[in-house]
């Protein structure tokens, strides 16, 4: 208890800020005189947001979904200490998030040897520590989800054929496609497209690469090699060498390229059934969005604004350079004419 106490004090100076030293700076006051009235009000702001009991449940299921340690504590926690701890968490990459928690596990259950932890300071230095020990963790029932372009022991180069390999073999990235409760991006890239991931086995990078399938003539465009910060980049600034671009463009000068649903058949047709079911089952499960509760007074005021204007999109098309300019007019509002 008496580490911890002292570690609060060499804390970063910001995260030692709280809402009262926040009401304080308000207070325009010379001896803070304000600051009991505006404790009251934003008080009581704050609660009034959390009366609706499905919105409360929906910050519980978020914070647990996020951070599932949290379980055991999570009714512990005040309606406003709730909401309060919820933004905070928010302010964490979830990208982030998950990798630092997939490193704690990992450490806990003594899969990380010979790294003290006191000395970490960069995300970096985690995402590579958790990204080599996720490829010892594969297991077997994986390898019949991925199409396996080049294994030796440097390089482990895949395609993905369902959403589940997705997260295995993109975890602790920041990809789309490899986001966690959001499986939609990944059947979006590799419906009509080719999506490779490349992982360095000796340093744990990993970068991805994508093109689209043009549907006539069944050549690839638009290709792009992105790195785990999900930046796409040149891919002379990967850490790809001569042996893993070989293997890419191969692929891409296949008289006949193929998609990842293509190549994953049955897989990717399973796996898209298993998550469109389940994006209904949470869909149907969850009476109040998170979306809605942090700005619905703001989509009250657009849909009232929506509903008594009647909006139309004139386009007018340019010369025969085929440019597009569109023009926005109001034709008609539903209250006062105009």
């Amino acid at each position: 208890m008496t580490k911890l106490k002292e570690f609060r004090e060499t804390a970063p100076d910001w995260m030692k800020i709280s809402m009262l030293d926040v009401l304080e700076m308000i207070d325009q006051s010379k001896t803070n005189k304000f600051l009991p009235m505006l404790v009251h009000i934003v008080n009581n702001s704050y609660l009034s947001r959390t009366n609706n009991p499905y919105e409360l449940n929906e910050y519980k299921r978020e914070l647990v979904r996020k951070v599932p340690s949290m379980k055991n504590k999570i009714d512990t926690f005040d309606k406003g200490g709730l909401f309060c701890i919820y933004h905070m968490i928010e302010q964490i990459r979830v990208s982030e998030l998950e990798t630092m928690l997939d490193f704690m596990d990992s450490y806990e259950k003594n899969q990380i040897n010979n790294v003290d932890i006191n000395k970490l300071r960069d995300f970096q230095e985690i995402e590579k520590i958790v990204n080599l020990i996720s490829l010892k963790n594969l297991g077997k029932e994986y390898s019949k989800q991925v199409s396996v372009e080049l294994e030796t022991e440097k390089w482990l180069v895949v395609r993905p054929l369902t959403y589940e390999a997705s997260l295995k073999y993109g975890a602790s990235t920041r990809w789309c496609t490899a986001a966690k409760h959001n499986p939609n991006q990944f059947f979006r890239y590799t419906e009509n497209g080719v999506l490779i991931y490349c992982i360095n086995r000796d340093t744990g990078v990993k970068t991805a690469f994508h093109c689209w399938i043009d549907s006539q003539t069944k050549k690839p465009y638009d290709i792009s090699f992105w790195n785990s910060g999900d930046d796409r980049i040149d891919s002379l600034l990967s850490d790809l060498d001569g042996e893993a671009m070989d293997v890419l463009k191969k692929i891409i000068v296949s008289s006949d390229v193929k998609s990842n649903k293509e190549i994953g058949g049955e897989f990717w047709s399973k796996s898209y059934e298993n998550n469109s079911e389940e994006e209904i089952k949470i869909s149907d499960d969850r009476p109040t969005r998170l979306e809605e509760v942090h700005y619905g007074e703001v989509a009250m005021e657009i849909r009232e604004h929506l509903e008594n204007e009647l909006v139309s999109r004139v386009y007018t098309w340019g010369d025969a350079t085929n440019d597009e300019t569109f023009n926005y007019e109001v034709v008609a509002t539903v209250n006062g004419g105009g």
